[in-house]
């Protein structure tokens, strides 16, 4: 069964935690994993879990990295778990900002005219976003082309963006749309923009869209710190 984590990356990680046992550990994983099930009907998450929990407290976390200096809406789930000796039962990680302080894309878009026009869409391309918007407007159903809302946190970031880009685009008009840079990719999860990527552009977009976001992950981090520690 090709679905059944034991079949997959997640028992390598399981033997370095079996074989290290640290004091704890954090897995992230997609928002999907816990509502996936092996062919027999088994619940995916549930086989991590009893493998975890032989010798770990565990805590799991649905996330929104917006609710963690991120500006970019995306869900992850956050599996803590920390050595049973230690007697510490890890708690539901509390987000940092509320909705309201979620920080917008709008703040780390790069300026209309110092993007290359390579980043803009043909007339072509424009049309056929129209066109299979109204081809799934009548059907109700399917997706398309995703226009972010300045005053909002960002689409979730892909490592398939670099395909076509259409997961999160930037619309001045109805003529005018355009991909996003590697500049604002990076912004997007939180990267510094001094960061070095290397490769290609394609290798670079699927290193972001893989990548844990940078303030997500320090947030994460600190709240692991501070529960070993006694103050969470």
């Amino acid at each position: 069964d090709a679905s059944d984590p034991r079949n997959s990356l997640f028992m390598e990680f399981y033997k370095y935690i079996k074989y290290f046992k640290p004091k704890a550990f954090i897995m992230e994983n997609v928002i999907g994993i816990l509502s996936m099930k092996t062919q027999a009907g088994i619940k995916v998450i549930d086989i991590i879990m009893d493998k975890f929990e032989e010798d770990y407290n565990c805590c799991i976390n649905k996330l929104y990295t917006s609710d963690f200096e991120v500006p970019q809406n995306r869900r992850r789930t956050i599996i803590v778990g920390i050595r049973k000796d230690l007697d510490i039962i890890p708690q539901e990680i509390s987000p940092i900002l509320s909705k309201l302080q979620r920080k917008p894309v709008g703040d780390v878009l790069q300026p209309r005219d110092t993007v290359d026009e390579k980043y803009f869409l043909s007339k072509k391309a424009i049309a056929g976003i129209n066109k299979r918007r109204e081809k799934m407007k009548n059907k109700k159903y399917g997706f398309g082309a995703q226009f972010l809302k300045f005053d909002k946190p960002s689409y979730t970031i892909p490592a398939r963006y670099w395909k076509d880009g259409y997961d999160a685009l930037v619309k001045y008009s109805d003529t005018e749309i355009r991909r996003l840079t590697i500049c604002e990719l990076k912004r997007i999860q939180s990267f510094p923009d001094d960061y070095i990527l290397s490769g290609s552009k394609k290798d670079q977009i699927i290193q972001i869209g893989n990548a844990v976001a940078c303030r997500f992950a320090h947030h994460i981090g600190k709240y692991l710190v501070d529960t070993l520690a006694g103050e969470y």
